[in-house]
């Protein structure tokens, strides 16, 4: 297969699982739309294995989903700039568990994610999220939101 094949069939396997998992859930009411149609789940869920593509910030009113993988011991997007609404997946790539937990508050507060486990969160405040890996504190990173 080529590598736009293997990209296309990951983002549909991720898009069924995530339908899948959020109308597993009782209540479908917390289900938001982004900027392609689909469906995904508000901030704060964990779920299985998946793998996302990374989209640019763009100016626009349409809520957009960006993806962070933790990988080497590292957030491979150690700061992102993103707008009021939108979405970041983070995917462990790592053998070891790891977590999103914020540097102060409680805004971002994963479970402990393992191996190709991912945790969203939707933004909704404008700001600077400083956050790190709650086992491995030199582990760092940073949302800014427009």
């Amino acid at each position: 297969m080529n590598k736009l094949t293997v990209i296309i069939v990951a983002l549909l396997v991720i898009v069924g699982g995530f339908l899948f998992y959020n109308l597993s859930q009782s209540n479908n009411s917390d289900i938001v739309s982004l900027d392609d149609g689909i469906s995904a789940g508000n901030s704060g869920e964990v779920f299985g294995e998946s793998e996302m593509i990374a989209e640019t910030p763009e100016q626009t009113t349409n809520p957009k989903t960006y993806a962070i993988e933790i990988k080497s011991f590292s957030f491979q997007n150690q700061e992102l700039t993103i707008n009021s609404g939108d979405t970041v997946i983070w995917t462990n790539m790592d053998s070891v568990s790891h977590t999103i937990t914020s540097d102060s508050g409680s805004e971002l507060n994963s479970n402990y994610l393992s191996k190709s486990q991912s945790y969203s969160h939707t933004f909704t405040q404008a700001g600077t999220y400083d956050y790190h890996c709650a086992p491995h504190p030199y582990m760092k990173g940073k949302i800014i939101v427009n």
